[in-house]
């Protein structure tokens, strides 16, 4: 991060923040900076290239001396010490960007001439000149091959299938086909007309060239229409309606009916002339109506501030209709002597609370936005100096026209260090790479509104581990972006939920849940709801039922896994587990580290940033410990299955009363403070696991499965957050085949229990009541 030399931070686009070079040295010479960096801006003729990574075992790979050599100009080591950083005159054509990913092998290429600085090292690169050469020349070539200008030509039929297999396609390119291998699949016939425009739409909104987007809905009529592609003619013209329909709905699909709605300005300003309840909301609207929105879903006002339209908390509305019916008597002074008299009599009268209340009602409908209005672009994210395109990571300002209501309390610098966060990071996870670069990743994809990905991630392990910290200060650098969930929304309760507490889901990006109480049963259905594809039912307190989108990512906090009463595909494809393996120690605690951490916030932030893009690139990746913690806690998540692995053996020629297990069975779980299986779910969840019921000597049995008694070697109970593997584990030997027939069984006891073919499938013995 930049710094002014009095410490305050410095910043790119800011001149104000900018000192002279002499400045800047005086202020380096008398300590406390590590260094003096050089902002490019519009009064300079200089341009600045960054080659990222490039310096190998001490020398330049290939493709980066070429560039070097190119350009004969001014170049030093970067302070990482594995990349090269050039400057020279020159400036940057109308059409390139700021940055390359993988250009002949180096990481990362960026080229900036404005609102950006280079941090000089002064460390100047062997074998280059000393001086800054005139590099326009070459400047236009790098960005020509960067990003070359090509004509826009609109699809045409007989386009080559398979093309863009042969062109490198640019970062941008290479996420939105990503993104695209995540939307739902287009069949013909089952939704598949909607599903490619809406392909198509994307992306444009990427921000893809014509003939990018003809590679990628290539790429997606190949891949997602189910064996059934578009011709080309049919491809073209959806190529072409997604064209026009971006262009017509601006940069992103939203209803926008306040737009529609709202009055045009000859229509307010006739309407202002009336001395009625209507007249005095044209005031209001002709007066402020640039900065005004009313939410219908919360019923609340909304203000613009200059950077977000703010929910209206202070009642700045009743300031603004009293200024309105203030404004009445100017009017009446400019007004011919035939109505000066009555509009001041109607000036008096609309400084009454019922006409200034009446005067807000009024005028909500003209200035209406529904929660789909609101914050439908899932890929901007709003923080103080302005709003990230969470597509391309790159900052613009702040548009009322994005009707944005939320703010992140931080400013985004790309370039920003966070190095006390990356080494909690180390800490915390073990100097796991994988497991970071995946927190990484689904934080970042947190950031947006995307729903693609359909988790519950359950972040878990015993306090001291530092989830806690990671994901506060996540919270609290999102801002009105996160939130938390009602006390035990995901959890089985007595009393039914109130729907106020889905209500708080809103617009969120990010959700927590906090669950630490032992035993606890995780609400299945409410999970697949809310992290499925369905609008969400809910009403805020005191208003009517609303339907909104989902936009949350959730995770649940624990130090106790909850238990899951299903075993099924469609219950563990939504659940993931992330171990917090390591134990702080308490000499090694931090108590000053939350304070610590906020002063890297914009560094913070651009780490997720970075995970966003990342994670549109490549997916989430998951690594091998959350796939084997998730698949452990498959198996010890439900209280059945957990009591067989401790008590029980599976296996033909096996038998226990039924009576007799359900006994130990409910023991056991109140010993263990589990949540038994109750009425017919008992006997289905036995079924599952190849027991059969049977009449024995006229007695009832289960058979395929026998008890044996606890181990007497320390045992006492078992452990729901034990770290057992898969492996270790009686369920990983044990096997689950239905029982065909009974000849002859054994009891429990040993003794035999007789010979019969009477097999019954019922579940009304042994249930618990």
């Amino acid at each position: 991060m930049p710094f002014q030399t009095n410490g305050e931070p410095a910043k790119s686009a800011d001149p104000s923040t900018w000192v002279s070079f002499e400045a800047a040295m005086s202020a380096w010479r008398a300590g406390g900076f590590d260094g003096i960096g050089y902002v490019f801006s519009e009064d300079d003729p200089y341009s600045g290239i960054d080659l990222d990574d490039c310096i190998v075992e001490g020398k330049l790979i290939p493709g980066a001396q070429a560039i070097v050599d190119a350009f004969a100009t001014y170049s030093e080591i970067s302070p990482s010490g594995n990349g090269v950083k050039m400057v020279g005159e020159g400036r940057k054509p109308e059409n390139a960007g700021c940055k390359k990913y993988r250009v002949d092998e180096i990481p990362c290429v960026e080229v900036y001439d404005t609102e950006r600085y280079f941090t000089i090292t002064g460390q100047a690169l062997p074998g280059t000149p000393r001086r800054l050469a005139d590099c326009q020349t070459q400047l236009d070539a790098l960005c020509q091959r960067l990003w070359p200008t090509k004509p826009r030509p609109a699809p045409r039929p007989g386009h080559e299938a398979g093309h863009h297999e042969s062109v490198a396609m640019a970062d941008r390119e290479r996420r939105c086909v990503a993104y695209l291998g995540k939307c739902p699949d287009a069949i013909s016939g089952q939704g598949g007309h909607d599903a490619t425009l809406r392909a198509a739409c994307e992306c444009f909104r990427f921000g893809l060239d014509d003939d990018a987007v003809w590679r990628a809905m290539h790429w997606f009529n190949e891949n997602k229409t189910g064996g059934e592609q578009w011709n080309e003619k049919e491809l073209a013209h959806k190529i072409d309606d997604a064209r026009t329909k971006v262009a017509e709905d601006g940069e992103f699909e939203v209803r926008l009916r306040h737009r529609e709605s709202v009055p045009l300005r000859s229509d307010l300003e006739r309407q202002a002339k009336q001395r009625t309840d209507v007249g005095n909301a044209a005031r209001l609207l002709l007066q402020n109506g640039d900065k005004l929105r009313y939410s219908v879903g919360p019923g609340v006002w909304l203000i613009w501030d200059g950077k977000r339209w703010k929910a209206d908390e202070r009642k700045e509305i009743v300031g603004l209709c009293k200024d309105t019916a203030l404004s009445i008597l100017d009017e009446a002074k400019r007004a011919d002597d035939t109505l000066r008299d009555d509009l001041l009599t109607w000036a008096r009268a609309s400084q009454k609370r019922e006409r200034v209340t009446a005067m807000a009602a009024l005028a909500e409908p003209d200035v209406a936005v529904g929660p789909d209005d609101l914050d439908a672009n899932p890929w901007l994210f709003n923080c103080k100096n302005g709003t990230i395109d969470l597509r391309t990571g790159e900052l613009r300002r702040h548009q009322p026209e994005d009707l944005i209501t939320k703010l992140a309390p931080v400013e985004y610098d790309p370039d920003a260090p966070c190095p006390r966060f990356m080494a909690f990071l180390e800490e915390i996870f073990g100097g796991d790479q994988e497991l970071i670069g995946f927190v990484q990743r689904w934080l970042g994809h947190c950031l947006t509104g995307d729903i693609t990905e359909q988790y519950l991630m359950i972040f878990w392990g015993d306090g001291n581990n530092g989830k806690s910290v990671l994901l506060d200060t996540t919270m609290a650098l999102m801002g009105e972006y996160a939130g938390t969930a009602a006390p035990e929304l995901l959890v089985v309760k007595q009393q039914q939920e109130h729907p106020t507490g889905l209500a708080d889901l809103m617009g969120k990006r990010l959700v927590l849940a906090s669950e630490s109480e032992r035993g606890a049963e995780l609400k299945l259905q409410l999970v697949k709801r809310l992290t499925g594809d369905d609008r969400i039912k809910a009403r805020f307190m005191r208003r009517d039922f609303i339907e909104f989108d989902r936009t949350h990512k959730l995770i649940l906090v624990t130090n106790n896994r909850p238990e899951v009463k299903e075993d099924s595909e469609a219950a563990w494809r939504r659940l993931r587990l992330v171990p917090f393996a390591v134990v702080i120690l308490p000499q090694n605690r931090d108590r000053h580290l939350m304070s610590k951490l906020k002063r890297e916030w914009p560094g913070i932030l651009a780490w997720l940033v970075r995970g966003c893009l990342e994670w549109q690139r490549s997916g989430l990746g998951e690594p091998a410990t959350v796939v084997a913690a998730t698949e452990q806690y498959r198996g010890v998540a439900n209280s059945l299955e957990a009591f067989i692995a401790e008590r029980c053996t599976l296996g033909d020629g096996l038998c226990v009363k039924a009576g007799t297990l359900l006994e130990e069975y409910l023991d056991w779980c109140e010993r263990e403070h589990r949540t038994p299986f109750k009425g017919r779910a008992w006997g289905d969840e036995l079924k599952a696991r190849g027991c059969l019921k049977s009449r024995l000597n006229g007695a009832r049995h289960w058979v395929g499965i026998e008890l044996h008694e606890p181990p007497d070697d320390g045992y006492d109970g078992f452990d729901p957050t034990s770290t057992i593997t898969p492996s270790e584990s009686k369920l990983a030997v044990q096997p689950r085949t239905p029982v065909k027939s009974v000849k002859s069984v054994k009891g429990s006891d040993g003794s035999s229990a007789g010979n019969s073919t009477e097999l019954h499938g019922d579940a009304d013995a042994g249930e618990v009541a």
